[in-house]
């Protein structure tokens, strides 16, 4: 069986390593990472696009200050991105761009060279339906709060093109009928109404939203989905077109060596694909946010469009074509967007999850093939908070949190340990006593047997077996029918669960980055970097 990627990295495995290597663990890697982005400086025109940019946010000093970091000779960047999900998304990209300011400020540091942290918006994917949600921690299922927009799916529009609907004011209705307890839950809405405005595109809420929480860091937002961009990342885009036979050999040449490894390869490869998307029906500012489509290779350098109801085709002719009067009409698939960050931006490091790093395994025979440097891949921060509710019920449960969290029938059984009284003896010492009782008489027989049948000294050791084996789902059971005695307990048990485990997931992956801000304040992302430990990927926990 196919084991994850990104686990087998974290913990040095030597297959793992043998795919991708760890230099981000080690100094004299990420210095020479540094010198390599150093020396090849930012894209020609994107200063200028990125600066436009942040002057849509309100007037932060330190945004600036980056600015003018990321044009001096011997810059770097350090990037990570996430797509613009409701309220933020979920925790992890809160995480991602706290690790990657604080990466930044630790290659700054070690090396000396200007490093600027950069998120970019993932604006250009097309799946409405995982972003249009947010989740609150709820009994005994998380809150689900949702913008009522129902966008087709088979309309394929990049959510950078998508508005918020009247929807999502109820939405935020719900959020602060839900959070009125936390300290900081109005400074909180009112963020939200400001960001998550109806009629505001999905990526300027998130945007609006991150630089508020991010003022001061110095975090720079780039949104790929402008015409400005989109004619730096043509090049590239070309040349995959081209060579898109080239490309997914040495894609599936890397497959098939993380399957040989034991890996599973994070993203399919088909044969011949540029793997990239087109819009045909996008024009050259893309403010049509026009349907785009996958394109599968046909014969002859046609492609046909997967998805598209006319069930239309486009030759490669008329993709270069695109490429030079409205390069916006093409965009990347998950296996292309680092090498475009990466072309863009002089990346020394790019901070991302367990998924982003099992995509990274299958990609540097690519960098390789397109002469594109490759960056270090950095684990982003995991962190497990511990809101005031959390810590109240792990105090009165007296147990680490990672028991608390760990198997449950041993977790039981410790509470119908800590249970017992009234006469009732803990099921250690009742399996203790019922084994004492048999064990020795069997292997008292046992022996005898063996005197008269040495080959009857095998029955006596099955029968020990399947005796301490029956003893063991007994005092189980009876265990089990401890616990119960003590409700109350389990029932902390359960709430603390549903806060630090909902519905079995990490935190990270269910709650809402708002939620975060609603306790932790306006200092939310000042406290996480603060947190961070650079370079790790170890799960950190954070209180009040």
């Amino acid at each position: 069986m196919a084991r994850p990627f990104a686990p087998a990295l974290l913990d040095a495995n030597p297959a793992a390593l043998a795919l991708l290597p760890d230099g981000f663990r080690r100094a004299p890697a990420r210095a020479a990472a540094v010198a390599a982005a150093a020396a090849r400086g930012v894209a020609p025109g994107l200063l200028a696009a990125l600066t436009a940019q942040q002057a849509r946010y309100p007037d932060d000093p330190a945004r600036h200050a980056a600015l003018q970091r990321l044009a001096a000779p011997g810059a770097v960047a350090v990037v990570t991105g996430q797509q613009v999900g409701l309220f933020g998304g979920p925790l992890y990209a809160l995480y991602k761009a706290a690790a990657a300011v604080r990466t930044a400020q630790a290659l700054l540091a070690e090396t000396g060279a200007p490093a600027v942290p950069i998120f970019w918006l993932q604006t250009e994917d097309h799946d409405l339906a995982e972003i249009d949600h947010a989740f609150l921690p709820g009994e005994p299922e998380p809150l689900r709060l949702h913008t009522g927009d129902h966008a087709d799916p088979a309309a394929r529009r990049p959510v950078g093109a998508e508005a918020l609907g009247e929807g999502v004011a109820a939405a935020i209705d719900a959020f602060e009928g839900a959070t009125g307890g936390l300290p900081h839950a109005e400074s909180t809405v009112a963020l939200l109404r400001a960001s998550y405005r109806p009629g505001a595109r999905w990526s300027e809420a998130f945007a609006a939203l991150f630089a508020e929480v991010f003022a001061g860091t110095g975090l720079l937002l780039l949104d790929p989905r402008d015409p400005a961009i989109a004619a730096l990342t043509a090049p590239l885009h070309a040349r995959c077109l081209d060579q898109a036979e080239a490309v997914a050999e040495v894609l599936q040449a890397r497959s098939a060596a993380l399957e040989a490894a034991g890996f599973a390869p994070q993203v399919h490869v088909r044969p011949s694909a540029p793997l990239a998307f087109f819009a045909p029906d996008e024009v050259a500012d893309g403010s049509r946010g026009a349907p785009r489509y996958r394109l599968e290779p046909l014969a002859d350098g046609r492609f046909s469009l997967i998805g598209d109801p006319q069930g239309r085709e486009v030759t490669r002719a008329a993709l270069h074509q695109a490429l030079r009067g409205r390069p916006i009409a093409l965009s990347s698939s998950a296996l292309l967007r680092p090498l475009l960050q990466d072309t863009l931006l002089p990346t020394a490091a790019y901070l991302g999850g367990p998924g982003e790093i099992a995509y990274f395994a299958q990609l540097p025979p690519l960098y390789a093939h397109l002469d594109v440097e490759m960056p270090l891949i950095v684990p982003r921060a995991r962190f497990r908070l511990l809101d005031p509710r959390s810590q109240g019920l792990l105090t009165r449960l007296e147990l680490p949190l990672s028991q608390v969290l760990g198997d449950e029938a041993a977790l039981r059984a410790t509470l119908a340990e800590r249970a017992a009284g009234d006469g009732f003896p803990s099921p250690e010492a009742t399996e203790a006593a019922l084994l004492a009782d048999v064990l020795p008489g069997l292997q008292a027989l046992g022996e005898t047997m063996a005197r008269l049948d040495p080959n009857l000294q095998r029955t006596a050791e099955r029968a020990s077996a399947q005796v301490q084996d029956t003893v063991a789902k007994v005092v189980q059971r009876y265990a089990a029918a401890l616990g119960r005695r003590d409700a109350d307990a389990w029932q902390r048990v359960v709430r603390l669960r549903a806060l630090q485990q909902p519905g079995g997931v990490p935190q990270e992956r269910c709650f809402c980055v708002a939620w975060a801000l609603a306790w932790l304040g306006p200092a939310a992302a000042q406290t996480i970097i603060a947190e961070t430990a650079p370079f790790s990927g170890r799960l950190q926990e954070l209180s009040a």
